[in-house]
């Protein structure tokens, strides 16, 4: 029965290692395929590591065996690049620099535990063999992984474009593990002691000061974000005012036709000319057109169109009934402003002999709002790029990131020749049909 309890909890926690290794990876890596897909191969993986430790307890009598480790990697990379956006080299340094981690934790407790246990007047035996306080400690390690799991997978989420800039330093973090891997399976257990303590102080602190300089970058960054959509905000007051004087010049458009009417009955033709033509300035300059039935969103395509015909680029849109549409005006402002920004930016810097236009096309499907916008570019851009020569990650594009993360959407970039295409999904409405 000990054995029985033993074998299952050392299954359970091969299980458990690789599952918190996936999860660390979702939460660093962009997903290529749909969340069902995701879940059955991460099952997949799960039962090969499981299969690798039945193995290794069959032929092995349960002991750390290297190639167990080396298989679990090359497993979990595998998975990393059918499942994830990345390259070989990253995927294997991520997957390696977790099942190390993961490895270097147990040796701590095989090395601690047992001499906890004579200190304590108890009889110490090791860890690795199949007792019931081998199989509770598995247990204890499995609850602590599943804890560590959920809250890591969370932090790295919310810091995942910023742990992109970091790619390059993964290898070396790897340099110090290889050596404290090799030196805990080679030097006798009474030397591992100071070393084993001194090497787990040296990662504790690295750890703290990663995650204090993701804090710090972090709050600088949204810092920044909350002062762009600051600005956004009085970019939003400063339509409705504009608006308030459009409704206030087409409120007052007939006492402007008795004038002009009583000017000519009074044959003062030259005065009336001059005054139809400072009234046609101002109802132009007022023109505003009904895209989508929504207050907000019409005031923000008709200031941008206006800034695109003015720079010479041709403007399509098509948009279906937005009202309902439960996007804050600010988050509307953010989404729309950035978005046409980048293509008029774009047309700008296209050649003369390029047609300069857009396309906007707003699409309603039940709770579903669907944004596609597409402009020509002069070069290819990066991914997530509309501004040729700009970083992908601009505030631009950042605070259209977080209007899109708050109503767990996502986007997807696209190129045909020389037209860039920007698609946005959002559940941005609300439960009922349409």
């Amino acid at each position: 029965m000990t054995r029985v309890f033993y074998i299952g909890c050392v299954l359970l926690h091969g299980a458990v290692q690789g599952w918190l290794i996936l999860r660390l990876i979702d939460g660093m890596l962009e997903p290529k395929r749909t969340e069902l897909q995701n879940r059955t191969g991460q099952a997949v993986i799960l039962l090969m590591i499981i299969a690798c430790h039945l193995g290794n307890l069959l032929w092995n009598q349960g002991d750390f065996s290297n190639p167990v480790l080396l298989l679990g990697i090359l497993l979990t990379t595998a998975g990393s690049l059918g499942l994830y956006h990345c390259g070989i080299l990253y995927a294997f340094c991520l997957n390696g620099l977790g099942w190390l981690g993961i490895t270097l934790m147990d040796f701590f407790a095989w090395t601690f535990l047992p001499l906890a246990k004579g200190a304590a007047g108890l009889q110490s035996g090791g860890l690795s063999a199949a007792s019931p306080e081998s199989g509770c400690y598995l247990l204890l390690g499995n609850t602590i992984m599943i804890a560590s799991g959920i809250f890591l997978h969370k932090r790295l989420a919310e810091n995942k474009q910023k742990l992109s800039e970091y790619r390059q330093a993964l290898p070396v973090l790897i340099i110090p593990m290889l050596p404290s891997f090799l030196c805990f399976q080679m030097l006798p257990e009474h030397m591992l002691v100071p070393w084993a303590a001194f090497l787990f102080c040296c990662i504790l602190l690295f750890s703290l000061f990663w995650l204090g300089m993701l804090k710090h970058d972090a709050a600088i960054e949204n810092d920044m974000l909350q002062l762009k959509m600051s600005l956004l905000e009085d970019k939003y007051q400063a339509l409705l005012e504009n608006n308030s004087r459009h409704a206030i010049l087409v409120h007052d458009i007939k006492n402007h036709l008795r004038t002009v009417s009583t000017m000519l009955e009074q044959k003062k033709q030259e005065e009336a000319v001059q005054y139809i033509s400072q009234l046609s300035g101002d109802i132009g300059d007022a023109a505003s057109v009904t895209w989508s039935s929504h207050e907000m969103l019409d005031l923000i395509l008709n200031m941008k169109f206006q800034e695109a015909r003015k720079a010479h680029i041709a403007v399509e849109c098509h948009c279906d009934n937005m009202s309902g549409l439960s996007l804050k005006p600010v988050q509307i402002c953010a989404l729309f402003s950035n978005l046409l920004d980048n293509a008029i930016e774009a047309n700008m810097e296209c050649p003369p002999d390029m047609e300069r236009k857009m396309v906007l096309l707003c699409t309603r499907r039940e709770r579903m709002l669907i944004v596609t916008l597409s402009n020509p570019v002069a070069g290819i851009p990066k991914a997530g790029m509309a501004k040729r020569g700009k970083e992908p990650h601009g505030f631009g594009m950042r605070s259209i990131q977080k209007v899109i993360d708050s109503y767990h959407g996502y986007r997807q970039i696209e190129m045909s020749g020389n037209e860039y295409r920007i698609s946005i999904y959002l559940a941005a409405f609300d439960g009922q049909e349409t």
